[in-house]
């Protein structure tokens, strides 16, 4: 008589995952080194990655946890699929040193699908604590899988914006030490100072490498404007553009642009005499990234507005350097578009 034993079952969203984890894994495998975490220790991610270029790890740590699905039936629009998430996972994951990647991996496809969540809703960490859950959108042209050839720029960029956040914690030591001296408690004078050796030499240093990064920024943005007054030299020249250019400082109907000359050249010097007498605020970053896009959108708006003018008064003409113009302008811009 043969006893039919009892035996555990290999659950159906226990195969799913390892499944997802294994594609995930042989996806990664080329462009990092890929540790998976102990399975009884489950709090939100399942492995963690070191980036890897020309066969040499780097510096560059990050965190993975792995939604598998057999199909991707999950709720989804146009652009995006969403992933409902506890928000003490995402505590957790705001907790750790390195970022985490959400992962959606289609099992059926065998494509992974990715977002980082605490970038994402870093403005947001406090507001979510009264939710239980939250609605993460993972955009559907974030996507890795076998056929890619290299890790796509914003993956690497978001582990690096995620250690720059990080940078507040140093932060918030110091103003914990400074707090408790003005409530008159006893000072801990070889930490303190152990503290500020190893916080101001990194102050310092990034303030360089930020002086030279304003440098370039504010060179690149000038750059742009002479390039754009070049433009508006050559339809100058144009005789089917000269009706309309003699009123370009404040005409901006034919360049179909929001701002015209006077305004976006009185903006932008106004941003660079700010920067160049060491005006830094955040908000000033900002109204610089805004600015340089409205004036790639102006150079773009009048290179082709001159494109248009010049096959009009020379039907057969060779314009493929304004074309390629163009083309670069366009790729520019896509980086704030994105």
């Amino acid at each position: 008589m043969v006893v039919d034993y009892k035996l555990p079952k290999y659950a159906g969203n226990k195969q799913t995952g390892n499944i997802a984890a294994d594609i995930l894994k042989a996806s990664l495998q080329r462009f990092a080194i890929i540790n998976p975490h102990e399975e009884s220790i489950d709090l939100g991610i399942d492995m963690r990655g070191q980036i890897v270029k020309n066969g040499v790890p780097k510096n560059q740590f990050f965190n993975i946890q792995c939604k598998g699905t057999a199909s991707l039936d999950i709720e989804s629009t146009e652009d995006y699929f969403t992933k409902q998430i506890s928000v003490t996972t995402i505590n957790f994951w705001n907790q750790q040193n390195d970022t985490t990647f959400l992962f959606l991996v289609d099992n059926a496809t065998e494509n992974c699908y990715w977002c980082n969540p605490i970038i994402d809703l870093n403005e947001r960490i406090s507001e979510i604590q009264g939710q239980k859950t939250v609605n993460i959108k993972i955009p559907k042209t974030n996507l890795i899988n076998k056929q890619t050839t290299e890790l796509p720029k914003e993956f690497i960029q978001s582990i690096i914006l995620y250690v720059a956040n990080h940078l507040n914690i140093a932060r918030s030591l110091v103003k914990r030490l400074s707090s408790a001296l003005e409530n008159n408690e006893s000072l801990d004078l070889d930490f303190s100072i152990q503290l500020l050796q190893n916080i101001i030499p990194s102050i310092e240093e990034i303030q360089g490498y930020y002086e030279t990064i304003i440098e370039h920024l504010i060179q690149e943005i000038k750059d742009s404007w002479s390039e754009s007054k070049e433009y508006l030299i050559k339809l100058f020249h144009n005789l089917p553009a000269r009706k309309w250019v003699s009123n370009f400082q404040t005409n901006t109907g034919f360049l179909l642009s929001g701002k015209s000359y006077n305004d976006l050249k009185q903006e932008v010097n106004s941003i660079i005499i700010d920067f160049e007498s060491d005006k830094l605020t955040v908000s000033r970053l900002e109204d610089l990234k805004e600015s340089y896009k409205e004036l790639l959108e102006y150079q773009i708006n009048l290179l082709a507005f001159l494109y248009e003018m010049s096959c009009e008064d020379n039907p057969f003409g060779n314009y493929t350097e304004l074309t390629n113009e163009l083309d670069k302008l366009r790729d520019k811009i896509k980086k704030y578009d994105n």
